[in-house]
């Protein structure tokens, strides 16, 4: 009768190759549905910075804009948007109905979004999906939560930092201006119900009594 002497040391390597190949893909499976996920939140995030700035635009001029430049030259977004996924952005001409402005903005790769403006000072809608802030839970950069009813993005790496406080690395997704977030120029935001526009970098600078801005043409 054969002698039982356990697993051989090639038994084992090949073993321990196996699960090493499995794990191996369940982890570069997560790794590439947590990546996806991250661009398509950021995408919306674009998409609505684009429909709100549309909205925007045509309130001011009642014509639509040409493309994204006439919005970048003019001051109602601070940079061209891009898709992080790759994607082309494109836009319906708003449509007022109800007294409400609505600009429909399409991505090649995410589909279509609506966002609603009556005279541009609402706050930007919630963002599906996120979850509320944990301070044990660690947020990679473009990472959105939910705090105290409002959405926050944040802007690099963080654990622990409340966001609504001058020194947090969290970006409240908002058109009314905070002292917290940082702003850069050609930036919009509302302060006690007048739009303003972004000179150059500023934080904790009020709209009303500070250079770093000027007053929404």
């Amino acid at each position: 009768m054969r002698e039982n002497k356990g697993f051989t040391l090639l038994e084992i390597l090949i073993a321990i190759a196996v699960i090493g190949i499995i794990s191996g893909g369940f982890y570069l499976r997560s790794a590439r549905q947590a990546r996806e996920h991250t661009e398509e939140k950021a995408c919306f995030h674009n998409r609505s910075v684009i429909a709100r700035a549309e909205s925007r635009y045509y309130f001011d001029r009642e014509t639509p804009s040409s493309n994204f430049r006439d919005l970048y030259d003019s001051g109602y977004i601070s940079v061209i948007p891009e898709c992080p996924s790759g994607g082309v952005y494109a836009w319906l001409p708003p449509e007022e109905t109800g007294g409400v402005l609505q600009s429909q903005v399409v991505c090649s790769v995410h589909g279509i979004i609506e966002e609603e403006n009556g005279n541009g000072g609402e706050e930007a809608p919630e963002l599906p999906d996120h979850p509320e802030w944990d301070p044990q839970t660690a947020y990679s950069g473009g990472s959105y939560i939910i705090f105290e009813s409002g959405v926050y993005r944040a802007r690099y790496w963080t654990r622990g930092d409340e966001p609504g406080k001058l020194a947090s690395p969290w970006q409240e997704v908002t058109d009314q201006w905070r002292d917290f977030n940082i702003y850069h120029g050609g930036d919009m935001v509302f302060y006690d119900g007048v739009e303003y526009r972004a000179k150059w970098w500023n934080q904790n600078a009020r709209p009303d009594i500070s250079s770093a801005w000027e007053l929404a043409d």
